[in-house]
């Protein structure tokens, strides 16, 4: 019951700290402290270990998950607003909890083997919370990144605590649930948002190739490079910003190489012929990206026949002109004259 006042600030919006005054708080730990320090059987930390975690659940269920659930069908921010709320929530009461219950993290959870109390409030957090509204939260961080990529306003800042959220959920369930610091965010934020990404820069590659010169096409993937290293700054982990760009520079650029060193006009040579340096400059800067799969070698093949061609066409040129012209006997005589043309003739 010494949760109750907690659990009344929380879902009325007011600050905890008025609930406990410094003679409850001292009640409420001396209580525990009595609890747990008996001798066994009647010591009641484990009992106080795992009704803490029953009274977590049942805050969370009462509370969070209805709240989340009565704004999926808004999605969108609405719902991402209320997931950073229960959330900031959430670390208020794990807070409390680690406070009143410290005796027991400190001794029973050491000696028991056991996670701790902040690693067992985040993985109710991640059973009762998580997993039953994260395909609505994942479609709604989707949906404004995609906005947001469309030229939309929206809040990019939600979106970083969003992300943020699956990071932290990650690290502090870690150690209790035998996975990856990093798994929950790879597996919920991360990996869906570079699959989004390849399907946007596929559709969007597609079309300037069908559409664009070789170097307009040059002009907006450099564009839509410098922006995706700007989104990932803004609201991605840093790990995210390596498989990003190779995604992004996969679809951009490697899909579509050999079709725009070809491209009519204004392929490759096309470039060279017009001594265009800076779009020239532009190729190397875009296919000598170290996460493009064989940028360079396509093109110096390219530009390698290029060369062989214009060389064999020049020494072809320079034979032709140095070898002198052989006459023909009617050609001799049609340079002599009529007369001597005649002449000729006759002597045939």
């Amino acid at each position: 019951r010494g949760s109750e006042p907690l659990e009344a600030c929380l879902d009325h919006g007011l600050d905890s700290r008025r609930k406990y005054g410094a003679g409850e708080w001292i009640q409420i730990y001396t209580t525990v402290y009595r609890m747990c320090v008996q001798t066994v059987p009647q010591s009641y930390s484990e009992e106080l270990y795992l009704r803490s975690e029953k009274r977590i659940e049942h805050y969370l269920t009462r509370s969070a998950l209805p709240a989340l659930r009565a704004k999926k069908e808004a999605r969108g921010e609405v719902l991402l607003k209320e997931l950073a709320k229960r959330w900031e929530n959430h670390a208020v009461v794990v807070r409390w909890v680690r406070r009143i219950f410290e005796y027991v993290d400190r001794h029973y959870v050491r000696r028991a083997e056991r996670p701790d109390l902040r690693a067992v409030a985040y993985l109710c957090f991640k059973k009762v919370v998580f997993d039953d509204i994260r395909k609505p939260i994942v479609d709604a961080v989707l949906a404004m990144i995609a906005k947001e990529r469309d030229g939309e306003d929206v809040d990019t800042s939600m979106v970083k605590t969003v992300a943020n959220i699956f990071v932290q959920l990650g690290d502090y369930t870690a150690s209790a649930g035998g996975q990856d610091a990093m798994d929950i965010y790879e597996e919920f934020f991360e990996s869906p948002f570079i699959e989004m990404t390849a399907q946007h820069y596929r559709r969007k590659s597609e079309k300037w190739g069908e559409e664009d010169s070789f170097p307009a096409f040059m002009i907006k993937a450099e564009s839509a490079l410098l922006d995706e290293i700007a989104r990932n700054a803004k609201y991605c982990h840093p790990q995210t910003e390596e498989r990003l760009l190779k995604t992004c520079e996969s679809e951009i650029l490697v899909r579509h190489l050999t079709r725009l060193l070809e491209k009519e006009h204004t392929g490759l040579v096309s470039l060279l012929e017009h001594n265009a340096r800076d779009d020239l400059s532009r190729l190397y800067r875009l296919f000598s990206r170290v996460n493009v799969t064989n940028g360079l070698p396509p093109v110096a093949a390219h530009f390698k026949a290029h060369i062989e061609k214009e060389g064999i066409a020049l020494v072809n040129a320079k034979q032709n002109a140095e070898e002198p012209e052989v006459a023909t006997p009617a050609a001799g005589a049609a340079a002599a004259g009529p007369a001597a043309a005649g002449a000729a003739a006759a002597g045939t």
